[in-house]
């Protein structure tokens, strides 16, 4: 029994027209830490810099959440709210100052799966995806800087009861934007070896799912099989954006989980404990960017993202 026993996060990007990416997540309870805290990640990424990395913890305890219209909401100043097409988030600290203004072009219930193999029926992790192919704008404020972003926005919802570091090996997100489309492949394999793929089409309003896609690579293109139709990518070199690693336990001691996080948070600041921070680092997480041409020859922007576990 993991001392896990959910975890919830709300995830938003933004890929401006001008070469910026922007991502924030809302950790209302994070998948690795054992303190009832919440988490306010901010990324920001123009070319292959990172401009910004921010995270600020709340108290979870201060969290409200109501539905129809859904909100979560810590204090005025960070809070996600939901109206039929409309998504505002806001995120404020000391240093930080987010808005996020999104206008959802999918119409209908948001599409939501498993994404576990079936070889694990009593522990949960899913994904909801509110709002795929969004028109967005921000506003950032940070450092003296103030910048604008427009361009086009995502929104999902993961979820779930176990402890990713224990069951989990490989994560990997790829997200293709190509003829007003957004296609998404996703693949989580298990530390059995299992393997689940899931993929999702939006355009034109609507958004399809498939559970059981297939992919192949062959002299550097990719090809993709789902009952929403067959898709082909040549993609050019992945461009890494940034790389974090970080530390998750697969203890199921309260205390002595805690008594690790401390340890990691200290040993990045204090001087001369450089080396038991990153030997305490056991979990990479990767993005990239690309471009490449559509099987009909239409240009395609990627966004990949990589985990190992």
């Amino acid at each position: 029994m993991s001392i896990y026993n959910h975890f919830q996060w709300y995830y938003f990007d933004l890929h401006s027209t001008d070469g910026y990416d922007l991502i924030c997540t809302f950790h209302h309870v994070p998948f690795n830490s054992a303190f009832h805290i919440s988490i306010v990640d901010i990324y920001l990424y123009k070319d292959e810099n990172t401009e910004l990395h921010h995270y600020f913890v709340l108290p979870q305890k201060n969290a409200v959440i109501e539905q129809r219209p859904f909100k979560l909401q810590f204090n005025t100043d960070n809070f996600i709210l939901k109206d039929e097409n409309k998504i505002t988030v806001q995120a404020r600290d000391k240093r930080v100052h987010l808005r996020l203004d999104f206008s959802n072009r999918i119409q209908g219930a948001p599409p939501r799966a498993s994404l576990l193999p079936a070889e694990y029926p009593s522990d949960g992790f899913y994904w909801k995806v509110f709002a795929p192919w969004c028109d967005g704008r921000a506003g950032l404020q940070f450092d003296g800087r103030n910048i604008e972003l427009r361009g086009k926005g995502y929104h999902d919802f993961n979820g779930g009861n176990l402890n990713l570091k224990q069951i989990l090996k490989y994560w990997y997100w790829g997200k293709y934007a190509f003829d007003g489309r957004l296609f998404i492949f996703g693949e989580i394999t298990t530390r059995r070896h299992e393997t689940r793929s899931i993929a999702l089409l939006a355009s034109d309003g609507t958004v399809q799912m498939d559970e059981n896609p297939t992919r192949t690579v062959k002299d550097g293109k990719e090809f993709y099989t789902t009952r929403m139709g067959e898709f082909s990518f040549q993609m050019g070199e992945r461009r890494p954006v940034d790389a974090i690693n970080f530390f998750m336990s697969t203890l199921n001691s309260v205390f002595i989980t805690k008594l690790l996080e401390i340890i990691f948070q200290f040993s990045a600041r204090l001087p001369g404990l450089g080396k038991l921070h990153r030997y305490m680092e056991n979990a990479r997480y990767l993005r990239y960017r690309c471009k490449g041409t559509s099987g009909d020859g239409q240009p395609v922007t990627t966004f990949y993202e990589e985990m190992f576990l």
